[in-house]
C-alpha cells in the first residue's frame, strides 16, 4: 500500500486540474482533479501508482518521510567528499563603496598581506586530508579580488601545478563587482577552468552609479563585457534588492533581455540586501519584490530566467558547514560564514591548525546547528528547500510564512510556463 508524500503541495487547483509539487524531489507535475483526490486515500500498487512512486508524490505506507529525509542529509554529510570546496577572500579592500556592503566596518588594508603560498598549502594539506580528492573548487572573493589580480594568478599557477600532479581537476569561480575585468583576465583564468563569474548589478544605470558610487563608464564597460564574454563563460548577475531599486532592476531586466546575445548566456537572481545603513525589505516586502520580479519575467518570455528563479532542493543547510568547505581569508584565517570575513572575534581556526583540530570546530558548529532545529522544522513539507533559512540568518516567524509564499507563487508561475 502507499500513502501520499508529506511534501507535496498543491500549487493551484479547479474542477479539471491540480498542478502538484514535491519539495524532496523536485517534481511538479499537472494531473486531473479526480487522479489527485486519489492520491488522498491508501493506494494499491498499479501503474498509476508506480509512476507517483517514482516521482515522490506517493511513499510506502509504513515510511516516515520527515524521518527519512533527515537521516539521509545526516547521511550525506559522513559521506566523505571528493572535492575540497574554498571560498578564498584576496583582499577586502575595494574600488567601490557600496551603501549597503556588509564589510563597510571591516578594516581594509591596501592589498593582501600573505603569500599566495599560504594559502595554496592549506588548500593542498585539504585535499591531501581526503581519501579520495578529485577536484578542488576555489572561488575566489573579497572585498574586490581583481584588486590583487596577481595573487589570484600566482595562486591559480599553483594549484593547477599540484592538480595536474595528482590527477585533480581544478575548477575556478570569481566574484567581483566586474569594473576592473579585462577580456585579457578573462582569457588568463579560462586557462584555470574558470567555471563562472559573478557579477553584482543594482539597475540601470543612474541606480548603479548612485548606490555603487560608480561612474557611468563603470556601468558601460561592464554590461558591454558581459556581452563580449557571455559566450566564453557563464556570468551569474546577482541583483541586489531593496525597496529603492525593485523599479530600476525590472528596467534593467527588460535592458539585458533586448541583448539577443546576452540573453540565453546568462543566469540572473534576485538577492535582499541586509544593512543598518539603508531602508532593506522585511520577509514579506522581499516576497512581494521577488514575485513582482519573476512575473516580469514571465510577461518578458524569458522562461530560461523563470524557471532559473526556482528554489531547488537543499542536501545541507550551507556548504560551508561540510568537512570540507572552507572559507578563508589571505590572512590564514578561516571563517563560518562568507559575511564573517574581516571580523576577527568570528575566526574559527587558522590554516596553521592542524587538520583534525579545524575539523572538530567545523562539527561544533554543525552541532550547534542541529541542535537548534525544532520537530517543527524537520517535519515541515518545505524543510527540504528551507532548513530552516541560512545558519547564520535564520528564518523565524514570519519568515516561514513569507518563504512558503514566495516557493509556491515561484511554482505558480512556472506551471503557467509549461502549459
Amino acid at each position: 500500500m502507499f500513502k501520499a508524500s508529506k511534501f507535496n503541495l498543491v500549487i493551484s487547483q479547479n474542477n479539471r486540474k491540480t498542478v502538484l509539487y514535491n519539495t524532496r524531489t523536485g517534481s511538479l507535475i499537472r494531473v486531473p482533479t479526480s487522479v489527485y483526490e486519489r492520491l488522498s486515500s491508501p493506494m494499491q500498487q498499479n501503474d498509476q501508482a508506480m509512476g507517483f512512486l517514482r516521482r515522490g508524490f506517493l511513499v510506502p505506507g509504513d515510511m516516515d518521510e520527515s524521518a527519512a529525509f533527515y537521516a539521509q542529509y545526516q547521511r550525506f554529510l559522513d559521506i566523505e567528499a571528493e572535492t575540497v570546496s574554498v571560498t578564498a577572500a584576496v583582499t577586502l579592500s575595494c574600488n567601490y563603496r557600496c551603501r549597503y556592503c556588509f564589510e563597510s566596518d571591516v578594516l581594509q588594508p591596501e592589498t593582501s598581506s600573505a603569500s599566495p603560498d599560504v594559502l595554496c598549502a592549506f588548500i593542498e594539506k585539504a585535499a591531501g586530508a581526503l581519501t579520495h580528492c578529485k577536484a578542488i573548487a576555489v572561488k575566489w572573493f573579497g572585498g574586490e579580488p581583481l584588486l590583487d589580480f596577481d595573487y589570484i594568478l600566482t595562486a591559480s599557477e599553483r594549484l593547477l601545478r599540484y592538480c595536474q600532479k595528482n590527477g585533480i581537476q581544478l575548477r575556478t569561480r570569481l566574484i567581483t563587482n566586474g569594473a576592473l575585468l579585462t577580456d585579457a583576465m578573462i582569457k588568463q583564468l579560462l586557462r584555470f577552468n574558470l567555471v563562472s563569474i559573478q557579477i553584482t548589478l543594482d539597475g540601470v544605470k543612474e541606480t548603479y552609479c548612485t548606490y555603487k558610487s560608480a561612474s557611468p563608464q563603470d556601468y558601460d564597460a561592464v554590461l558591454d563585457l558581459i556581452d563580449r564574454q557571455c559566450g566564453n563563460v557563464l556570468f551569474n548577475l546577482r541583483l541586489n534588492c531593496y525597496p529603492a531599486n525593485l523599479a530600476s532592476l525590472l528596467e534593467l531586466t527588460d535592458e539585458l533581455h533586448s541583448r539577443p546575445h546576452v540573453r540565453d548566456r546568462i543566469n540572473l537572481y534576485l538577492a535582499p540586501v541586509e544593512s543598518s545603513a539603508m531602508e532593506t525589505f522585511d520577509p514579506e516586502g522581499y516576497t512581494d519584490a521577488h514575485l513582482r520580479f519573476v512575473e516580469h519575467l514571465y510577461a518578458l518570455g524569458w522562461h530560461s530566467q523563470v524557471r532559473n528563479a526556482l528554489i531547488a532542493q537543499r542536501s545541507s543547510p550551507c556548504d560551508n558547514l561540510k568537512p570540507e568547505g572552507f572559507i578563508a581569508d589571505y590572512a590564514g584565517n578561516l571563517y563560518a560564514c562568507e559575511s564573517h570575513i574581516g571580523n576577527a572575534c568570528a575566526r574559527i581556526a587558522s590554516f596553521g591548525d592542524a587538520m583534525a583540530d579545524i575539523q572538530m570546530k567545523k562539527q561544533a558548529q554543525l552541532r550547534a546547528y542541529e541542535q537548534s532545529l525544532t520537530e517543527a522544522c524537520k517535519s515541515c513539507a518545505y524543510f527540504p528547500m528551507c532548513f530552516s533559512g541560512c545558519p547564520a540568518h535564520r528564518r523565524p516567524g514570519s519568515g516561514c510564512a513569507a518563504f512558503q509564499r514566495m516557493v509556491r507563487g515561484i511554482l505558480d508561475i512556472n506551471a503557467r510556463v509549461s502549459e
